[in-house]
């Protein structure tokens, strides 16, 4: 048997410290529906009860924690919380109840992302897919993602003037058409869009490759 020496409120939750000195935090309304108080004494059955939900709540609080700090992927709250030490069973229980209760969403994570992520830079479908996939998104959500988001296909118009913005910003150095194609690259367009892109340049710019 073990008994309650002090309960320690905080919040939602209390703290239960025991006669062995081991301290059991539970939600405050488990307490309350148990009816515990200090010289209450448990059993060794409640005892392993309370350590189980305990645990539960833990994880709970920590994934809670965790998205306060910004919105995660369910990938990203399951790498999280298996960092923290938590069981498979109990991180499967934790990412369902936050799934219900609308918390993790990958759909709207992903259709969020791209919007803040456009409206701060011009960027091409593949580097918004490929960061989305980095954060666990599948690919099936990211395709579907990026097409509500109007992310397709970029603007041509959009993407050379941020070719030519470049290109003015090279000067006179070799072979700006390949530097240009590789800038784009890396901002994450795709190769009809950067072929479409060079070959405007090409035309309205007068450069070639090896200039």
């Amino acid at each position: 048997m073990y008994a309650v020496v002090a309960m320690k409120y905080r919040d939602d939750c209390v703290t239960l410290e025991l006669d062995t000195g081991e301290s059991i935090l539970l939600p405050a309304s488990d307490v309350t529906g148990l009816s515990i108080r200090v010289g209450s004494t448990i059993s060794r059955e409640g005892y392993d009860m309370m350590k189980e939900e305990s645990r539960r709540f833990q994880c709970k609080r920590a994934a809670f924690d965790y998205l306060a700090i910004r919105p995660r992927t369910v990938s990203e709250m399951e790498r999280y919380l298996t960092r923290k030490g938590f069981d498979v069973d109990m991180i499967r229980g934790a990412v369902e109840d936050l799934a219900r209760s609308g918390y993790l969403n990958d759909e709207d994570y992903a259709a969020r992302y791209i919007g803040a992520r456009l409206r701060k830079k011009l960027v091409g479908r593949n580097l918004l897919a490929a960061e989305l996939q980095r954060r666990g998104v599948s690919r099936h959500v990211i395709s579907h993602a990026l097409k509500v988001a109007g992310a397709q296909t970029a603007a041509i118009d959009e993407v050379y003037g941020l070719a030519l913005k470049k290109y003015n910003s090279l000067g006179p150095a070799k072979n700006r058409v390949s530097k240009i194609a590789s800038f784009l690259r890396g901002r994450g367009f795709d190769f009809d869009t950067i072929t479409a892109v060079v070959e405007r340049l090409r035309s309205e710019q007068g450069c070639e490759e090896d200039e």
